[in-house]
């Protein structure tokens, strides 16, 4: 249902106004078919709460949504009027944004093995005849799909990991796996990794696990061969080791501080951690030691043994240190990705607004000659020489207005918006009595003042709501006569104005994509409209540091809504 909006003044870019796709939005796919009931068959193969299917009618279409979004597959059909689909996918490869975004293509007519080849040759993936197997179809839509989501994860996955192996409990966890994995990996790859033998050895004992015994009541310590392999000391027929063993060989300055806990666990008959480094008594190297407690009791609840393990971490502990480098470094990384891609994106914008705006100068040229010649000439050309006339002129005009909505979406991704309190009980009534198709369509506009004043910019604001406006009054049931309320509510030191009509309704599987760049979810021509006018809606406000939304449920009547900061929320 988005609709054309008006163009606003032009000024500069702010990149930090921007938003970022989250984690978990929706992937977006570019499906290109001048059917528009071929498109509503693949939104049906492949509706799903992952995906963001945007639709395009035409190439041009489709190269004027790659300029805006990013895509993670396009679908794509080759019979198509003006540029068909194989001369397309030349184009979007040539170009350095969209070189590497997947191509499908869908075709009824080009069967033969030449035809394939030239698809393929164009930069296709794959080459699918119609009628489309709809689980095939699904199932290779669903690949690429997850192939874009994991490396747009990349950041945060390594991130996560980070955080992972920082927590305690989980490295322990983790080191267990390890030791299990080291071995296997040992046993399978014994031939192949026959120089890495000893240094693979080294590392399964360097993670493993040593575990001793303290009788409480005689003072017995038992130590089981890994431990005495941590320490470095050679083993007892028995097993059976002195306590100066141990604090021998803990560093003098860690040992009082272990000990208290030691002797802490013992007295709560509980639970207890700790961590000390020890000289190895065989080649004097210091290693980290992480060590878990636990007491058993006697039947009167005495503490009477200790049951305990020794973890040497200290390759875990060189490992969080480089860890937390890597992560440094991506930070990096990642920040001079963006400063690259905010960069990218001025350029873009800056790109889309001069072919935009070189464009409406022919556009214009060629509606007036259009309308001077069925002026001048109109008892000449007879009836059918005017409807083509007439047919150039309204081509003209409509592509005089998608241009001129680019170009209004353009600014608003480049434009200051400097924010101040703005009076919405002066602006709305100045916005219904400017508005002429409103007037025209001898709408009824009820205002429930006072309306509470909001903090934004009054030009954008007068744009999107003018947008909104429109739209309200423009799509109601043929012989009805719209009617329109505006009111507005606090939000916890939000303000929410709400525009409600009495339209035709938007079902809500079409309301998540509602906003989004040339989406129309009425395509009559009863409804005429260039897709643009909700998306500037959307970023608009959005530039504000407001929200936008809708609540309808399909069958009368939207409730579209704009929130914004209250004037307090300033500071």
């Amino acid at each position: 249902m988005n609709d054309q909006a008006n163009p606003a003044p032009p000024s500069q870019f702010d990149p930090a106004a921007e938003p970022s796709a989250s984690y978990d939005s929706p992937i977006n796919i570019l499906i290109v078919d001048d059917e528009p009931k071929n498109l509503t068959v693949l939104e049906t193969l492949l509706e799903d709460p992952g995906y963001r299917l945007v639709r395009a009618e035409s190439a041009d279409q489709a190269l004027l949504a790659l300029v805006v979004e990013e895509f993670a597959l396009l679908i794509l059909d080759i019979r198509m009027p003006g540029m068909n689909g194989i001369e397309l996918a030349h184009m979007i490869k040539e170009r350095k944004k969209t070189a590497l975004v997947p191509i499908i293509f869908l075709t009824a007519y080009y069967n033969e093995d030449q035809h394939v080849l030239e698809g393929y040759g164009s930069g296709a993936v794959d080459y699918l005849h119609k009628p489309v197997s709809p689980a095939i179809l699904r199932s290779k839509v669903a690949i690429f799909a997850e192939l874009y989501r994991k490396r747009r994860e990349c950041v945060l996955a390594n991130r996560a990991l980070l955080t992972e192996v920082t927590e305690r409990r989980r490295a322990q966890e983790q080191l267990r796996d390890l030791n299990e994995t080291l071995k296997q990996r040992v046993t399978e790859q014994t031939k192949a990794l026959r120089g890495s033998e000893e240094r693979m050895r080294m590392a399964i004992e360097a993670t493993a696990v040593g575990i001793w015994e303290w009788n409480v009541l005689t003072h017995a310590i038992r130590w089981d061969a890994q431990l005495f392999r941590i320490y470095g000391i050679a083993p007892t027929p028995d097993g059976f080791v002195r306590y100066s063993d141990w604090s021998g060989a803990v560093l003098p300055e860690d040992l009082p501080e272990s000990e208290r806990i030691l002797q802490d666990t013992v007295r709560r008959c509980g639970l207890g951690r700790r961590e000390f480094r020890i000289h190895r008594r065989n080649d004097g190297e210091v290693r980290d030691i992480e060590a878990v407690e636990t007491v058993r009791t006697n039947e009167h609840g005495q503490a009477e043994w200790v049951l305990g393990t020794n973890l040497d971490v200290t390759e875990l502990r060189k490992a969080q240190k480089q860890l937390k480098a890597h992560a440094e470094t991506l930070e990096k990384t990642v920040d001079a990705r963006t400063a690259s891609l905010r960069e990218t994106i001025e350029q873009l914008e800056e790109f889309s607004y001069s072919v935009a705006h070189d464009l409406r100068a022919p556009l214009r040229a060629m509606q007036g000659y259009a309308i001077a010649v069925l002026t001048d000439y109109g008892d000449q050309i007879g009836e059918e020489g005017k409807d083509y006339l007439q047919r150039i002129s309204n081509a003209a005009q409509r592509m005089d207005r998608l241009t001129s909505d680019t170009l209004t979406y353009s600014k608003v991704a480049v434009v200051p918006m400097p924010r101040e309190s703005v009076s919405l009980d002066k602006l709305i009534p100045v916005i219904i009595q400017h508005y002429p198709q409103i007037e025209a369509a001898q709408a009824e506009i009820t205002v429930a003042s006072p309306l509470l004043p909001v903090l934004g910019n009054e030009i954008w604001l007068t744009q999107a709501i003018s947008n909104l406006l429109g739209n309200a009054v423009k799509f109601v049931p043929q012989g009805t006569t719209p009617q329109v309320r505006v009111r507005s509510e606090s939000r916890d030191g939000d303000v929410r104005l709400w525009i409600e009509d009495n339209g035709i309704g938007i079902k809500p599987e079409h309301q998540t994509r509602l906003f989004g760049m040339f989406e129309r979810v009425h395509l009559n021509e009863k409804y005429e409209g260039t897709g643009i006018g909700l998306a500037i809606v959307r970023k608009s406000i959005e530039r504000m540091g407001g929200t936008v939304g809708l609540e309808s449920d399909g069958e009368t009547g939207s409730q579209f809504w704009i929130q914004l900061p209250a004037p307090q929320k300033k500071s």
